[in-house]
């Protein structure tokens, strides 16, 4: 199966985090995904449901949230990569913007490869 997977462009706030549509992968197959932004970010190919457990603490009163797991340190301004499923299940693409940098514009995407 060939063609785009997520391509999409949006504004994103320091400390704030984005999630693509789930999309489905059987286990070995491999996407490439890409992006580039105005302001370095976090990005990568994550496993729904773990996604999801993220994506769902997010924060009611004073209750801080989990953000996504990504290493310190390894934000850049563009990304190409690619991933290969280890177990066949939904996926999903996951930008973070850091606390420290300021807003910015970034354009995702993901392809079979």
């Amino acid at each position: 199966m060939w063609g785009a997977i997520v391509d999409q462009t949006f504004d994103i706030n320091p400390g704030q985090e984005w999630y693509s549509q789930p999309f489905h992968l059987d286990a070995g197959q491999q996407v490439r995904f890409f992006g580039a932004g105005t302001v370095r970010f976090y990005l990568c190919v994550a496993v729904r449901n773990l996604a999801d457990q993220y994506h769902f603490q997010r924060p009611q009163g004073n209750n801080p949230r989990t953000p996504f797991p990504f290493q310190f340190g390894s934000d850049r301004l563009s990304w190409e990569q690619n991933f290969t499923a280890p177990v066949a299940g939904d996926y999903v693409l996951v930008a973070r913007l850091g606390v420290f940098n300021p807003p910015g514009r970034i354009r995702v995407g993901a392809e079979y490869a």
